[in-house]
């Protein structure tokens, strides 16, 4: 791929320029795709909706990332969990409960709003260093940069005593009533209401690389692209079909389940009262994936750069954070001049749907351009 100026960060001793990452263009399409339940306009994806970097799904509404840091939401409003807060900016996850609104935002601080009955929107003060945020029916959750976790609102089940000396997280998820966390080690722990075993995690559960709830299920994907699945099963969500393989990423409805697989194709099962696993004919290249109440979302491929956010340079390095889709691959290179026949490469990587940081240690040189490709 040629370079372009905009896919550059130049690197000097007194100051840090960083534009944007470098990724193929593709026509313009429905940059969410939904389906299921419309009975208070959760598959109406607004149709201006466009540069869309992540997606989530509460009982009945819709929230898209847009890549300048910005929230867009749709859907049931009764609570105001569709009206993003005019001043939330800079925003690089999103997450959505029952009938509340999650945003961590770049400086590691979280905005929620909509339904406040449990206390779920209001966020316990001092919360800081987050780096991921998930919600529960009217729960949320906070992971923190030091590997703990932070939960507030209704704790009826234990869905907010988080077992103590819980360490070493890196991925969190929010049931109706119950929690779960990923540990460092490829672990599972859950805790909260167990009325249907939710949150008995298989013993010999290993290996795991990402989780998701549903309101009295849970999953989990393992490193080899299998699922696992525990809990409420009347719907058959806890049955994984024969042929859902080579996995890359797990979702969650209320009874319902979502695994999106390595060819950009996604699988549904389970609930499908309202038609919410009747994935569109036609959906390929997805992105990411989201369950809610009774729909699904699903964000395919459209071209758009994963934002790049926190550009540091200090102690003779230079530091920046990016979000990442699965199913792409990603190249941090280098320049000392953009007369420099090729790119130097630093670091590859595949994406995993969250963020990453990536760090150069040694920018003695007086200048250095960066740029990150994917594929």
């Amino acid at each position: 791929m040629k370079s372009q100026p905009q896919c550059l960060a130049r690197i000097l001793s007194s100051c840090i320029v960083l534009l944007s990452a470098c990724i193929p263009a593709r026509a313009a399409a429905s940059a969410v795709v939904a389906w299921g339940n419309n009975s208070s306009g959760q598959t109406n994806v607004p149709p201006t909706l466009s540069n869309v970097t992540a997606i989530a799904a509460g009982h009945s509404h819709g929230l898209a990332l847009i890549n300048d840091g910005t929230v867009t939401a749709w859907g049931e409003n009764y609570n105001r969990q569709a009206t993003v807060p005019p001043e939330l900016a800079d925003v690089v996850a999103i997450a959505a409960g029952g009938f509340h609104s999650l945003a961590l935002e770049g400086d590691g601080t979280v905005a929620a709003w909509g339904d406040n009955g449990y206390g779920q929107t209001t966020v316990p003060p001092g919360l800081a260093n987050v780096v991921g945020i998930a919600g529960g029916y009217f729960h949320s959750l906070a992971l923190t940069a030091q590997g703990t976790v932070v939960a507030w609102g209704d704790n009826s089940g234990g869905q907010t005593n988080v077992p103590p000396g819980l360490a070493n997280v890196v991925a969190i998820a929010g049931g109706a009533s119950h929690s779960l966390a990923l540990k460092a080690d490829g672990t599972v722990v859950a805790w909260g209401d167990n009325y249907s075993g939710q949150t008995n995690v298989p013993p010999d559960l290993t290996n795991v690389t990402a989780i998701a709830a549903g309101a009295s299920h849970s999953l989990a994907l393992r490193a080899d692209g299998t699922l696992a699945a525990w809990g409420y099963t009347n719907f058959g969500q806890v049955t994984i079909p024969r042929g859902v393989t080579n996995i890359v990423a797990v979702a969650a409805g209320q009874f319902h389940s979502l695994a999106l697989k390595a060819n950009g194709l996604v699988a549904a099962w389970g609930d499908n009262t309202y038609f919410q696993t009747n994935v569109p004919a036609g959906l390929t290249n997805v992105l990411a994936i989201a369950g809610g109440g009774y729909f699904s979302l699903a964000l395919p491929d459209r071209g758009i750069p994963p934002r790049l956010f926190n550009p540091t340079r200090s102690n003779q390095s230079f530091r920046v954070s990016l979000s990442t889709f699965v199913r792409k691959s990603y190249f941090f290179e280098f320049k000392n001049s953009l007369g420099d026949a090729e790119w130097a490469p630093l670091s590859a990587f595949p994406g995993n749907g969250g963020m990453r940081t990536l760090t150069d240690t040694n920018t003695s040189a007086g200048q250095k351009f960066y740029r990150i490709r994917t594929n």
